[in-house]
């Protein structure tokens, strides 16, 4: 059932499914599993029609902001494992993961797409740090690192 946009619609802002499935429809099967991956969903696996299925599920429930499943989301966000993977992907695949994310910038080099991304995640990832705000940790590492390079009279 469509419909055309008129006053009574709702927010800008809202999901529209069908414009994430239209999109995702445009994209190839390495860009859905790269956007996928990227998303966080670790069934990047199937024919194409499955992944556009996975995708805008994926794009929904983070407009909606149900990630109430976080069983499969990582604790922490992984800077380095994520740049490691991000640096392994194409210019397409990492355009496709930054449209995924919902970046409007998916112009420009490899290196700037790779730090953009990982700015996207690192974004996605911060509003789970900050429900628990965690008192300043103390280090130990840190600390008998520089009692070691101490000198003792």
């Amino acid at each position: 059932m469509k419909r055309k946009a008129g006053a009574g619609d709702a927010a800008p802002d809202a999901f529209d499914e069908e414009e994430a499935t239209r999109q995702a429809k445009r994209m190839k099967s390495e860009e859905l599993r790269a956007a996928l991956e990227a998303a966080g969903v670790d069934d990047t696996e199937g024919n194409k029609p499955a992944l556009v299925e996975r995708l805008v599920a994926a794009k929904k429930r983070a407009a909606a902001g149900d990630n109430d499943d976080d069983e499969a989301a990582p604790a922490a966000f992984d800077e380095e494992d994520a740049t490691r993977l991000a640096k392994r992907m194409k210019v397409e695949e990492l355009r496709a993961a930054l449209e995924a994310a919902g970046a409007e910038d998916t112009e420009g080099t490899k290196p700037v797409l790779v730090e953009r991304l990982i700015a996207a995640q690192r974004a996605a990832a911060a509003p789970q740090a900050t429900e628990e705000p965690a008192p300043e940790a103390f280090d130990a590492a840190a600390a008998t690192s520089a009692a070691k390079r101490m000198k003792v009279e």
